[in-house]
């Protein structure tokens, strides 16, 4: 009789098109903790608190496509600190009107891929996380950041369509040996940030246009930083390394028709070769009276209306 039961229950979730496993989503509510592996099946509307809160290591949160949504603050989906979840896999869907569409905390190895994330405060947020891959997400239209990792070591952020944020991606605050590469960042207010001590982060092979203020920018003592095969066009000032970092390597990136200089160093012990840097509207290359120690060489520098270099 029990295995009859089981085998009508079956039944009648094939009927309902719904997978087998799969039953317990349907009663998924805004703010529920999550423990095993899930696709929702119905929107999450207007989300007083969190969306959902991934509650044990190793899930995966596959949102079917469908939209979480929030009134007010919090996160649409939270990874949460000191919980000791690691290794999350969160997938296909929309998040919007949180203050954090994605917030991890002190976690390690989690995969963040497919979502569409517009309209928050910020989009994908972390601090303390390791080893995490950002990848194939297309967000919009936050506040603040597109993408913020914070605290954070090791971690991708990889072949994401940003725009219309007010920073794109920032990597900041002691974040070391991130990689940035592969995402195009468009028509926001600053394009792709490292700032405040975050050391040794890689800058490559993204798309940057339109940024109000600059392109792609290396300050506060991020030192030996990695800008190379960028293509930055079409914002305020392209590509800028200020004062207080040291060993930024900027090489072969392709810069022009930037309303200001195409790079401007104002950092110390630096590279910056091989770019092609053209029409842009302040100078190409600019080294700025506080650079120092900075090597210059083979880069294919015209037609830039203050000058071609100027040191």
């Amino acid at each position: 009789m029990k295995r009859l039961l089981t085998l009508v229950a079956v039944s009648m979730l094939a009927i309902l098109g719904i997978p087998a496993g799969a039953g317990a989503a349907n009663g998924l509510t805004c703010g529920t903790t999550v423990t095993g592996d899930i696709t929702l099946t119905h929107d999450l509307v207007g989300c007083a608190h969190d969306g959902l809160i991934a509650g044990a290591p190793g899930i995966t949160i596959d949102l079917g496509g469908y939209t979480i949504s929030g009134a007010t603050g919090n996160a649409g989906v939270r990874i949460p600190a000191f919980s000791g979840v690691n290794a999350v896999t969160i997938t296909n869907g929309t998040i919007t009107g949180f203050a954090d569409g994605v917030r991890a905390d002190f976690t390690d190895g989690n995969h963040i891929s497919r979502l569409t994330v517009t309209a928050n405060t910020r989009g994908i947020n972390f601090a303390f996380v390791t080893n995490t891959v950002v990848e194939k997400n297309t967000i919009t239209d936050s506040v603040l950041d597109g993408v913020k990792v914070d605290f954070s070591d090791g971690n991708l952020v990889q072949k994401n369509d940003l725009s219309g944020n007010v920073f794109g991606i920032s990597v900041s605050n002691f974040s070391d040996d991130n990689v940035v590469t592969k995402n195009a960042v468009a028509d926001g207010v600053y394009g792709i940030s490292v700032f405040t001590n975050a050391l040794r982060n890689e800058v490559s092979r993204n798309d940057v246009t339109g940024n109000a203020i600059v392109g792609v920018q290396i300050e506060s003592g991020s030192d030996d930083a990695s800008v190379a095969r960028n293509t930055v066009t079409g914002n305020g000032l392209g590509i800028l390394v200020k004062a207080e970092v040291e060993g930024a390597t900027v090489e072969r990136n392709t810069v022009f028709l930037n309303s200001g200089d195409g790079i401007r160093i104002a950092g110390d012990d630096g590279v910056i070769s091989r770019n092609d840097v053209y029409d842009n509207g302040g100078y190409g290359i600019l080294l700025t009276s506080t650079a120092e120690g900075n090597l210059l060489e083979f880069n294919n520098v015209s037609g830039n209306a203050l000058g071609d270099i100027a040191i």
